[in-house]
């Protein structure tokens, strides 16, 4: 009997160590995938950062496609959620200087509307999801 029991015991501790140890591959396999998916966001980012600085607004009308740009960025941020609000509100700041930078006789009455509801839902952003980068 004792033996019986020392065999059910030993089938059982194996099968657990076989748990875990599949277990901890697939956790290690879904880290793998959340970290490329934020070294994606990140790059994406950086991407539409170059863009804007290399964009000339000055009464081009392009400022409208950038604001789209950023609200679809957003949106890729908000399924991550996290630690990735940062880079978006990177991305908002940079379209925000870069619009200042044009100044307001660039822009028509409509892209004026635009930008200011951006620059509305850029601040709320920010309130909503405050964020520290503590490596800069």
């Amino acid at each position: 009997m004792q033996f019986r029991a020392f065999f059910i015991i030993l089938i059982i501790s194996m099968a657990a160590l076989i748990f875990l140890t599949f277990n901890n591959a697939l956790t290690v396999n879904a880290q793998g995938g959340l970290d490329k998916m934020i070294e994606d966001l990140k790059a994406d980012g950086e991407a539409l950062k170059a863009e804007i600085k290399n964009t000339n607004l000055y009464k081009t009308g392009l400022v409208e496609g950038l604001i789209n740009k950023v609200y679809y960025y957003k949106g890729q941020i908000s399924v991550m959620g996290g630690g990735t609000w940062a880079y978006l509100h990177d991305v908002q700041d940079t379209l925000l200087a870069k619009i200042k930078a044009t100044g307001e006789a660039g822009f028509t009455t409509s892209e004026l509307a635009s930008i200011d509801y951006f620059a509305t839902t850029a601040a709320q952003d920010k309130i909503d999801h405050p964020s520290t980068n503590v490596f800069g």
